[in-house]
């Protein structure tokens, strides 16, 4: 297998991120998208990982270029953006780049708040939503479990997660503003949403969560009350806070929803934003966005930061663990194809030769033997060099020019 990431990360491309936020809808056309490609093109598995500062395309590939062309026109189409957008903001990663991310992202080091818990959870979920949608049942699914335990690993031995510097926490605090058993509504069901609703039903608050999840508001989870989304301005009179936590790609809290004179915070954790700008001119309206959350976080971040070495070198040496058999995984199959194709040309030029010395048995069998020789000796040299790249950093590289060349 030959592992390769397409990330758009906010952190990298700052507000330039935003057009390439997924929401549900665009999550749903990239999902549509992939399953027809996934097993009949240059793809064979695929994971899509989706949060409020991260749009990024795991994929199981057979053909690298072939492989990165497929899913930027993919994700363009998916985003609902030009091609060049995301040729511009994407970054590639390949083979052991690729496995070093994924351990990255999933141990929250490549995250806006380090260390962040959130993340753990949405790993977790992409891997989920892929095996049930059939995207991925194979190596990439253990790839995925595989960056969780290097990810608990990392938790468990470090610093890393010190402290209540996270997304959820500070929101989760921001809501309450110290009050103590205040309402709260709570827009999403989704990791964060639900994260979001189990800190603040821990911290004592009367929660209402809000969904259009059908699911959810047949069978409220123990202890949520559940209220449709369409329910949200008759809650807004009830709540002292609302937390929106979900994907969107339009506001969802708009001033003509709050009753007159009503004091309300609002914490909006979604990207693109779920509140009308215009609500912070209203008397008794405070609105906390996730920019704000991450400022509040920051000097949180101290150990966190001092942890980053012991977790470099714990993620380091899952990669000298893992890559061999993530690169065994590249190299086995490719081999096999290589040797496979060059067996069918054989077979069909000696059918062809064989049909021109008539019933000569000496003849056919020299010619069977001359074949076998020549397909042992073209193949050796570039097998062999393979094998001796095999815990080389540039074996990918080699399989994926080896894989275009023969078109394997």
């Amino acid at each position: 297998m030959s592992l390769v990431v397409l990330s758009i990360a906010e952190r990298e491309v700052g507000p330039r991120f935003e057009a390439c936020a997924l929401d549900r809808s665009r999550i749903g056309r990239l999902e549509s998208r992939l399953a027809d490609l996934v097993g009949r093109g240059a793809f064979v598995e695929a994971v899509v990982l989706s949060t409020c500062a991260r749009t990024e395309l795991y994929l199981a590939v057979t053909q690298f270029h072939a492989a990165v062309e497929q899913s930027v026109k993919v994700l363009a189409e998916g985003l609902g953006v030009p091609r060049p957008v995301v040729e511009e903001l994407a970054t590639v990663h390949f083979g052991t780049g690729a496995l070093r991310h994924l351990y990255r992202v999933a141990a929250g080091m490549e995250s806006a708040i380090v260390g962040e818990s959130e993340i753990v959870a949405q790993v977790k979920d992409a891997s989920a939503r892929a095996r049930r949608l059939r995207l991925a049942r194979g190596e990439l699914t253990h790839v995925f479990d595989r960056a969780l335990e290097v990810a608990k690993d990392v938790r468990s031995s470090t610093q890393l997660g010190h402290g209540s510097a996270s997304v959820v926490t500070v929101a989760s605090e921001l809501a309450l503003a110290g009050e103590v058993g205040a309402a709260v509504g709570v827009v999403g069901t989704g990791a964060l949403g639900s994260e979001v609703a189990r800190v603040l039903s821990e911290r004592g608050a009367k929660v209402t969560v809000l969904t259009r999840r059908q699911d959810i508001l047949a069978n409220p989870p123990e202890g949520w009350r559940v209220r449709h989304l369409t329910e949200l301005p008759r809650v807004l009179e009830e709540v002292d806070a609302v937390v929106l936590a979900t994907t969107t790609d339009r506001a969802l809290l708009e001033p003509s929803m709050l009753p007159p004179q009503r004091s309300v915070r609002i914490v909006d954790l979604c990207r693109p934003r779920g509140a009308d700008p215009a609500l912070a001119s209203l008397q008794g309206v405070r609105i906390v966005d996730l920019d704000e959350v991450n400022a509040q976080v920051v000097s949180q971040l101290s150990k966190r930061r001092e942890a980053l070495t012991d977790a470099e070198l714990i993620i380091e040496r899952a990669l000298g663990e893992d890559v061999v058999l993530l690169r065994a995984g590249e190299l086995n199959p490719t081999l096999a194809r290589l040797y496979q194709r060059a067996e069918s040309i054989r077979q069909a030029e000696l059918e062809r030769g064989l049909r021109r010395v008539g019933d000569d048995e000496r003849a056919r069998a020299a010619l069977e033997e001359l074949s076998r020789r020549l397909v042992s000796k073209l193949l050796h040299t570039p097998a062999s060099v393979l094998r001796e790249h095999a815990a080389a950093d540039d074996l990918g590289v080699l399989l994926a020019s080896l894989r275009t060349l023969f078109e394997l």
